[in-house]
């Protein structure tokens, strides 16, 4: 087909190519990376595994993928599994749960297409074809993507319009890998600090002496740790720690039950189980707006605690899992039955950084997974949180791990922030450049 110098409109099929390559065990490639839909959304990946006994690979690790090639989930369009990869790692094989899309040489080209596919009316679109689908699971197949029509520019207007618009998108990127560091850097302080008390252990085996600064460990710091672990009921703990539950602490708001037809367009909206990510985290996008009745304590702020309650993923990486909430374009955010509210009580100096980094440990993930019922939709018990016993260190450790972590939560926020505002701008591009009505030439020709 030879390149248009015009807009057309054409199938999808006929300007890209779908699910080309797959791999077969009879290649027996060493070490594997695999990616499943669950570990991409929105362009943002957040774990590849690495199968190095192939005994071990999942029976739908079978599409094969190159550097720029989109992966587009099948399952649920609506949860935004896809994504663009411009880097990879070796041997990557994805879950036959995506379909792989390339644009063909010189007629579509494969950014461009990402542009088109993740605009929200083909989004909406592919989930009606979705959820008609007699599968079971909202799904739509390959022939379906193939049979999108989408509006085509001229091969050099498309790179120019992708170019344009992954300004914003590789800023959004950077915000969301910026973070990623940030919050890693505090979780590693936190767990060195109050889950493997690595400052007591150094002092014990002689490695922090008195004026001696270590890495995470200013010299000012060390007549606030103990120099030896004492026995508990959860385990040795730095001597005159205290074990408590957290209940003691902190007091936690179950959140509000509610009907379809009360989800209707508000200024007031519900954070919901789609509000976490799997492991934890907050996702921006769980929010639904809501027109129903709620408690005063049920309203949650942006930089609240909030903690899973149920769960429908198959391995459990939602439930009790914990996630900070942030600003939205609504002016009321009500926490739904499916999460509780963490509140540090107004006697103790808890912070939320703190508390949000213990509920990411293993101990209270642990604890509330043992305390979850259910088969299909897990639910995790009332008592659950309050009840988990931990080592409560002195005012004046929590004080200064408070002075290095909040502000890196306040970065994260403003971040966060940032990418909204940059995604708003993009979407309101994005219709208008992808129908013709804005022109490259249109914006390049603004006075400055």
């Amino acid at each position: 087909m030879t390149k248009s110098k015009k807009w057309q409109c054409i199938a999808l099929g006929d300007c890209a190519v779908i699910n080309a390559r797959t791999y077969s065990p009879k290649e027996a490639w060493p070490n594997i990376s695999y990616l499943d839909t669950g570990s991409i959304t929105d362009n943002f990946i957040s774990k590849f595994q690495l199968i190095a006994d192939l005994n071990e690979l999942p029976s739908r690790a079978r599409r094969k993928v190159y550097t720029g090639d989109i992966v587009y989930s099948t399952v649920r369009p609506n949860m935004r599994h896809f994504g663009i990869l411009k880097s990879i790692p070796k041997n990557l094989l994805v879950s036959t749960g995506f379909a792989v899309i390339r644009g063909i040489d010189e007629l579509a080209h494969t950014d461009y297409i990402y542009l088109v596919l993740t605009q929200k009316e083909i989004i909406e679109y592919l989930q009606t074809l979705a959820e008609q689908n007699t599968s079971a699971y909202p799904s739509i197949r390959p022939i379906d993507l193939a049979n999108l029509e989408i509006l085509l520019p001229p091969f050099n207007e498309q790179k120019c319009i992708a170019s344009m618009l992954s300004i914003f998108n590789d800023k959004i990127g950077l915000n969301r890998r910026i973070n990623k560091t940030l919050e890693e850097m505090a979780r590693a302080l936190f767990k060195s600090w109050f889950v493997n008390f690595d400052p007591v252990r150094a002092k014990m085996d002689g490695r922090w002496q008195p004026g001696q600064s270590l890495p995470g460990l200013p010299s000012e710091l060390y007549d606030l740790f103990p120099d030896r672990l004492v026995p508990s009921e959860i385990g040795k703990i730095p001597e005159g720690w205290k074990v408590t539950k957290l209940g003691n602490l902190v007091e936690t708001i179950r959140g509000r039950s509610y009907r379809s037809k009360e989800l209707s367009d508000s200024d007031t909206a519900l954070v919901t189980l789609k509000s976490f990510a799997r492991g934890g985290g907050y996702r921006l996008d769980g929010l639904k707006p809501y027109i129903g009745k709620y408690k005063e304590q049920q309203i949650v702020h942006p930089g609240e605690l909030i903690v899973a309650m149920t769960d429908v993923t198959q391995a459990a990486e939602v439930v009790g899992r914990p996630a900070i909430v942030q600003e939205s374009k609504y002016s009321t955010l009500v926490v739904s039955l499916d999460c509780t509210i963490v509140r540090p009580r107004d006697d103790t100096y808890l912070s939320i950084p703190y508390l949000y980094y213990m509920a990411m440990t293993r101990s209270f993930n642990e604890h509330t997974y043992a305390l979850t019922t259910g088969t299909t939709v897990l639910h995790l018990s009332r008592e659950a949180v309050p009840s988990f016993l931990l080592p409560l260190p002195p005012k004046s450790i929590v004080e200064y791990f408070n002075k290095l972590s909040i502000p890196i939560f306040k970065r994260i926020a403003n971040n966060i922030s940032e990418s909204e505002t940059l995604a708003t701008i993009r979407e309101s591009l994005l219709p208008k450049l992808l129908s013709g009505e804005i022109r490259v030439d249109d914006l390049e020709n603004l006075p400055e």
